[in-house]
């Protein structure tokens, strides 16, 4: 089984948990994860720190994507330690050689359950 096979049910069990309400996502965090990714790609810990950045102004809490993103690590990773924050954990473990690309596998896994829930705008609207 490939991992990202494995992931996705981690992803969807985690946004449930983190990010939805009623089994619905606000369709923000949709556009958030796409970004993330491309983001993540220029650079790992200037994009987690952005995302993490609680005083950004934003339509949703972005550190909610984040704090899903580590369960789905360290679900998968089977790890028991404690992290507060995304950036904790990548500080704490930058020499793995797998950070990386752990980080955006998860990304990806979140990215593709957050489009098995239905998703509404800020203002309680269905869209899609």
């Amino acid at each position: 089984m490939k991992k990202l096979d494995r992931l996705i049910p981690l992803a969807i069990d985690a946004a449930n948990k983190n990010l939805a309400k009623d089994g619905r996502i606000p369709k923000e965090y949709n556009g958030y994860i796409s970004s993330f990714g491309a983001s993540a790609r220029s650079g790992l810990k200037p994009a987690v720190a952005f995302f993490e950045n609680k005083s950004a102004a934003s339509m949703q809490d972005k550190t909610k994507l984040m704090k899903t993103v580590l369960e789905i690590i360290c679900k998968y990773r089977q790890i028991d330690e404690e992290h507060d924050t995304l950036m904790e954990y990548v500080l704490l473990h930058e020499t793995d050689g797998f950070l990386r690309k752990d980080i955006m596998d998860a990304a990806t896994a979140l990215k593709l359950a957050i489009r098995t829930f239905e998703l509404y705008d800020g203002k309680g609207n269905n869209n899609g």
